[in-house]
């Protein structure tokens, strides 16, 4: 059978398994409620992911050219070829570059293996999995995230594809805690707040500073799936603000403002805003804004609210900005 007529079978399975709807529900086919999840890009290339045949990659980057395809594992796929000896030149011209993939660094080389030894901590930097779960959901003010990517931000994370690189690279031998910590985001935005707890738990017990906030928010509120703890999350966010992590401050303020576990205490929320604030941390200007307005824990004045939540705002706080632009309109 020919390449084409190959890549052709490929992408009709990878097409029936993703679009066919009769049967999900059934408990006894874990397998095709998992790749009805997926994409057909998905789904195709896990069938050639692990394959030592060029042709195959070749294929991929054929259907990513004519537009079959969007190009998420196109990095990893020229890996690959160069990995095998053979240039990544597909047989139909490609799209234009793009701006966002001139500002995306190439990848790193992936060593010549056919089968892959389990990944450690020393080679990770090298592992397809680790690097499309840093491109997929890296937050930008994590310190352990590759220099040369510049993160993710909370609202554009592709849950589908993220939680797939990031569960791939998560089980990997020591694979690094930002890993974990990007998996507990990509599950957090799907809304599915049970397994972000975990995910971020565990980056959280492999010494990722950021996840401690991340479980201490998760904490203060009720989720489903995620039962409120008011002592667990004073006391982690607490721990957060020890370790500098960025928020932390102002998350402390905002637990006694709101008086979480029914603890509301203003003079402490307005203290630990002024740390915030002091701090660099943006969210300072949001909650003692919100309490200057309401003249709450202090006489209320707006112009001043107004002002802070402007300051914030100029720091590129989104939430300042919303609170600027719906209650200070008319100034």
């Amino acid at each position: 059978m020919s390449m084409k007529l190959l890549a052709g079978s490929l992408i009709a399975t990878a097409l029936a398994l993703s679009w066919s709807a009769p049967g999900l529900a059934d408990p006894a086919r874990p397998l095709l409620l998992a790749q009805a999840s997926q994409s057909a890009e998905d789904i195709f290339w896990q069938s050639v992911q692990n394959s030592t045949d060029p042709a195959m990659f070749q294929a991929y980057l054929d259907q990513v050219a004519n537009g079959t395809f969007k190009g998420i594992y196109k990095p990893l796929a020229e890996i690959k070829l160069k990995a095998l000896g053979k240039a990544a030149a597909p047989s139909t011209p490609a799209p234009e570059t793009t701006a966002q993939d001139r500002a995306t660094p190439p990848p790193a080389t992936e060593p010549t293996t056919s089968s892959p030894p389990a990944q450690t901590a020393q080679d990770g930097a090298l592992s397809p999995d680790i690097e499309a779960c840093d491109r997929a959901a890296a937050h930008a003010m994590d310190e352990q995230k590759p220099a040369n990517l510049p993160g993710v931000t909370f609202d554009k994370l592709d849950t589908s594809a993220a939680i797939t690189a990031c569960l791939r690279a998560t089980q990997l031998t020591d694979a690094p805690a930002r890993e974990f910590f990007q998996l507990g985001r990509s599950y957090d935005k799907a809304g599915n707040y049970k397994e972000a707890m975990v995910a971020y738990k565990a980056a959280m017990e492999k010494g990722h500073k950021r996840a401690i906030y991340n479980v201490a928010t998760g904490l203060m509120k009720n989720q489903r799936g995620v039962k409120k703890d008011p002592a667990a999350a004073l006391a982690l966010m607490e721990r957060a603000a020890d370790e500098k992590v960025m928020f932390a401050l102002s998350g402390l303020g905002d637990y006694y403002r709101l008086g979480v576990g029914g603890r509301r205490n203003y003079p402490k929320a307005i203290d630990y805003y002024n740390q915030a604030i002091a701090a660099g941390d943006s969210q300072g200007y949001v909650g003692l804004a919100i309490m200057t307005y309401d003249g709450t824990g202090m006489p209320r004045n707006r112009n001043k609210a107004c002002d802070l939540w402007q300051k914030g705002s100029s720091l590129g706080d989104v939430n300042a900005a919303d609170y600027s632009k719906r209650y200070c309109r008319y100034r």
